[in-house]
């Protein structure tokens, strides 16, 4: 269960987020992610079987590419996305059928309609279309996702809200269907916008897990080498690879 709800947080940020993190520093050309299932031996981390894997490609400081990909590194889902003077317009989603290298293209366009301001804040609506679906994103006046709702295959309401700090890291969502709370996830973050530790709770099954992080950075500040230890135990460790712009 808990895999699926990290995927899922994942595409809802890559729907309708401006795909600005603000973790990454310097000038990047891509990143290749890799994350392993890990053990402790003698106060080693020992890397075990491959989990999933990702890449990420830049253009102009935005993720113009994002791809996915299960345990045996098979590529299951991609976004690409063009932007217009900084904001996204159109994305194409592509995802793997269940036959064998086959896949799925969905196109997505995107408008925008300012909905409120005041002398703080500006909340924009973001409207998704792809085909009979819509997806309404609310986003602050910098761009950042604050709720989001869809429909799902059931027709169920599926509403995500983000809370941020100065940064605009999450460092809570929570997730509703039907305006229901089904599960939250609380994160903390460092100086450097990594997240340091999170608890995650699902209210339905009554089930609570608490992750911490430890890193490992390059010269430019970026990390390239996470360790996520779930309930004090070492669980998985995720190698990057990042290329720079020369």
């Amino acid at each position: 269960m808990r895999p699926t709800i990290i995927l899922l947080a994942l595409l809802l940020l890559t729907s309708c987020s401006n795909n600005r993190y603000s973790e990454f520093k310097g000038n990047i050309e891509s990143i290749s992610e890799k994350t392993y299932s890990c053990s402790e031996k003698f106060g080693d981390i020992i890397k075990g079987n491959l989990i999933e894997g990702r890449s990420y490609h830049f253009k102009d400081n935005n993720i113009s590419e994002l791809v996915l990909y299960n345990d045996e590194g098979e590529r299951t889902y991609s976004y690409e996305t063009e932007f217009k003077h900084g904001k996204p317009i159109l994305r194409k989603i592509k995802r793997r059928d269940f036959a064998p290298d086959t896949y799925e293209t969905i196109q997505v366009e995107e408008t925008e309609s300012l909905i409120s301001r005041d002398s703080r804040n500006e909340v924009w609506l973001r409207t998704q279309n792809s085909g009979n679906d819509t997806i309404y994103c609310e986003l602050d006046k910098h761009g950042y996702l604050c709720l989001q709702k869809e429909k799902d295959t059931k027709g169920n309401t599926i509403t995500s809200e983000f809370k941020r700090d100065k940064n605009k890291n999450i460092i809570e969502s929570i997730y509703s269907v039907n305006n229901e709370v089904d599960n939250t996830t609380k994160s903390e973050f460092d100086e450097n916008n990594f997240q340091t530790a999170s608890i995650y709770e699902n209210l339905k099954y009554e089930w609570k897990e608490a992750t911490a992080y430890k890193y490992k950075t390059d010269e430019t500040g970026n990390w390239i080498e996470r360790i996520a230890y779930i309930n004090n135990t070492p669980k998985s460790i995720t190698i990057r690879e990042i290329e720079y712009k020369k």
